[in-house]
């Protein structure tokens, strides 16, 4: 059954959600956290998947992005995206206080990790893809310098993000969907920049307690989230079941990949095993 909706965060944000339950009991429930500047429809084919799988799979926009409600893309604390993770853990689980697996690209897995690490009570796994957890999308030093001193004084300045769809995939038809897609955001505002600035650099430092599965997918030619970085963060990460996939040949997103029903068919297997 595929459902949408909104719940609200902590501070009352409405945040938009879509949700693909199996037709009987799942077997296990999963949370989808999607990078920055994109939205919960480009997951559609992985939420499918996963509930004809029997997976309780939910996906939501976070605060400003998508369909959420919110100033488009701009937060004033990190913390607001972990708000919103716990709103959709508790519309997931139901009260039922079931521990679910997340799964974060990108920015999304950025967010989902530290999510991991504020709650552990309440995860069981941890998927990554493509996270971020250092840029290696290559910045004006100018244009940083700009960022730290807007985002005190011009919190909201949009600045360009420089990212477009050839980035991102392979798959020409997914590039110009990516191009054309009237969800997606092309800016990145100053607060949001500085917020994300602090949350990568305390990562490497606190993943020794990270404990749960991890598994790690990740495009060897991804030129906006480093792989060193994620490949040092995988190593330091506490877990005792781990798995550092690297994708020869692609790029940031394989979830969008030529090749993604593969991803998708590995990720929904390493998730009904740990389920």
């Amino acid at each position: 059954m595929i459902s949408e909706g909104k719940i609200a965060s902590k501070d009352g944000t409405q945040l938009y959600y879509r949700r693909h339950t199996p037709s009987g009991p799942p077997k296990g429930r999963l949370m989808i956290v999607h990078g920055y500047g994109e939205h919960s429809g480009r997951y559609l084919e992985l939420l499918e998947a996963l509930a004809a799988a029997g997976i309780d799979a939910l996906a939501p926009d976070l605060r400003g992005h998508g369909r959420s409600d919110g100033a488009r893309a701009h937060i004033m604390r990190f913390g607001e995206y972990l708000e919103d993770c716990r709103a959709t853990y508790h519309l997931l689980a139901g009260g039922s206080g079931e521990k679910v697996i997340v799964l974060g690209h990108s920015m999304g897995g950025l967010v989902a990790t530290c999510f991991v690490l504020a709650e552990p009570q309440v995860c069981k796994a941890l998927i990554l893809s493509g996270p971020l957890f250092k840029r290696a999308l290559k910045s004006n030093p100018l244009k940083i310098a700009a960022g730290h001193l807007f985002s005190k004084v011009v919190p909201k300045l949009a600045l360009p993000s420089g990212i477009t769809g050839d980035m991102v995939t392979h798959d020409p038809k997914e590039i110009e969907a990516y191009n054309n897609d009237p969800l997606l955001i092309s800016n990145v505002r100053a607060r949001w920049f500085t917020e994300m600035e602090t949350a990568l650099a305390g990562v490497p430092g606190r993943i020794g307690a990270l404990n749960v599965p991890l598994i790690v997918f990740h495009g060897e030619l991804d030129a906006i989230a480093s792989i060193e970085q994620a490949r040092l963060v995988f190593d330091r990460a506490g877990s005792k079941d781990k798995k550092f996939v690297a994708l020869p040949g692609m790029r940031h997103e394989p979830l969008h990949e030529v090749e993604r029903a593969r991803i998708v068919k590995d990720i929904v297997a390493w998730t009904v095993e740990r389920a």
